[in-house]
């Protein structure tokens, strides 16, 4: 057994293909489990301001964060239009409470209610552990192309040693 022999490691190119699969499936969890808010920065900052009343709170009861159920609030805004949004953890809201929505196209979200959404740090955790795994990915082919160099140029070299041009050895003489 060599040096290295008695390890069960597969270097960086494993360690950078097991590191992406686990971020691609933290990705996907959360892609699953935190709601869709398309256009919420942007609706809360342009959107138009209309008066609405939250109709009914909702429990989520097939989804639990930290042992908790998220709710989902749902409210009526401008003329019998009606908008829902799963709200943060920590956020809550009544029956019958006025509300400002915010309009911008097809998206209405109220103003004072924050939404359940992917926190930031988490986007950053995945971002960088995905670059990290390009790079132990990058570092294990750089390995493997060093090594094959190395094969290849000992293949040569050994080739170049045994010159087809020179004659082959005498037989040795006959025994007697």
């Amino acid at each position: 057994m060599g040096r290295h022999g008695d390890r069960n490691s597969k270097g960086s190119l494993g360690c950078g293909c097991f590191l992406m699969l686990f971020v691609l499936a933290g990705w996907g969890f959360t892609f699953l489990i935190f709601p869709k808010i398309p256009d919420y920065d942007e609706a809360m900052r342009d959107g138009e301001r209309v008066p609405g009343t939250v109709v009914r709170i909702e429990t989520v009861e097939n989804v639990t964060i930290n042992n908790k159920h998220p709710r989902k609030v749902v409210y009526r805004y401008g003329e019998d239009q009606e908008g829902t949004m799963t709200m943060a953890l920590d956020e809550s809201a009544k029956e019958g409470q006025t509300v400002q929505v915010r309009v911008l196209g097809q998206y209405a979200y109220p103003e004072g209610i924050r939404p359940l959404a992917q926190p930031g740090w988490l986007k950053v955790v995945l971002i960088g552990g995905a670059l990290l795994a390009v790079l132990f990915i990058g570092f294990g082919i750089l390995r493997l192309l060093v090594i094959g160099g190395a094969l290849f140029a000992a293949g040569r070299g050994l080739a170049k040693r045994q010159d087809p041009n020179q004659p082959p050895p005498p037989p040795p003489p006959p025994a007697a």
